[in-house]
């Protein structure tokens, strides 16, 4: 018999629903936060007893949080008006476009991705404590789309800064390990395992490998979705 598994998160979320109703996984239940009401200003306990309530496996013998995961696009997909690059402070970012960009070091963006989650942590300890009895685990964002056509043709959110052209990649490439950092600092903070990105879902330079991008410029699709999916079931009732 499978083990029940319940996915909770926002937006990522979706590819790994669709991946569950394609496979006919009736095991895995995936909540889209996005969903429940008044979840912009629910708090996290609020939160949570909504994902209790709307959870079809009241006790899941796995947990899998993927909660935001995007701000590293909306930092870096488009160019700044004032562009910059983060780096070391030793060694500052190789993008070739380095020269005349404003420098953050490393240790100020991580600082402003841990401010920008806000009660993301506070939300994950909430959730994980709701269901003790679950393995905890934590799936990061998938890779940025790099395909600077695919963004043009389904810009999203973006649509209006299109004319600024894309970031280097160098640079979304940093802002989103850093954003993965701070992600699996405090999913480890709360006793999870990360579940890493599928390699088969990343190409030769550490972007997300075509043929996996959703139908706008930062979301995987159901293919994508099927690679995590699979992932998140073959680490079910493994032990550390």
């Amino acid at each position: 018999m499978e083990p029940n598994i319940l996915i909770v998160g926002h937006s990522h979320v979706q590819c790994l629903h669709e991946a569950a109703l394609a496979s006919g996984r009736k095991n895995v239940d995936v909540i889209n936060i996005a969903n429940l009401p008044n979840y912009r200003t629910a708090s996290p306990e609020e939160t949570t007893a909504m994902v209790a309530e709307a959870a079809r496996h009241k006790d899941p013998q796995a947990l899998c949080l993927c909660l935001f995961g995007n701000e590293h696009n909306v930092a870096g997909l488009i160019d700044h008006p004032q562009p910059f690059s983060v780096g070391d402070t030793e060694m500052i970012d190789v993008s070739p476009n380095t020269e005349g960009r404003w420098f953050i070091p490393n240790s100020v963006a991580l600082d402003s991705f841990r401010g920008w989650l806000g009660a993301v942590p506070k939300l994950k300890r909430s959730l994980y404590s709701a269901f003790p009895k679950a393995q905890s685990f934590y799936i990061p964002p998938p890779p940025p789309i790099s395909d600077w056509p695919h963004i043009l043709e389904h810009p999203g959110v973006f649509k209006d800064k299109l004319h600024l052209g894309p970031a280097p990649d160098s640079l979304r490439l940093t802002l989103y390990r850093l954003q993965c950092q701070v992600l699996q600092e405090a999913a480890e903070d709360c006793g999870a395992a990360v579940i890493a990105t599928d390699p088969q879902a990343v190409d030769r330079r550490g972007f997300l490998q075509q043929g996996l991008y959703g139908p706008d410029p930062t979301h995987g699709n159901l293919r994508y979705g099927t690679l995590m999916l699979t992932r998140i079931v073959q680490n079910v009732g493994k032990t550390s």
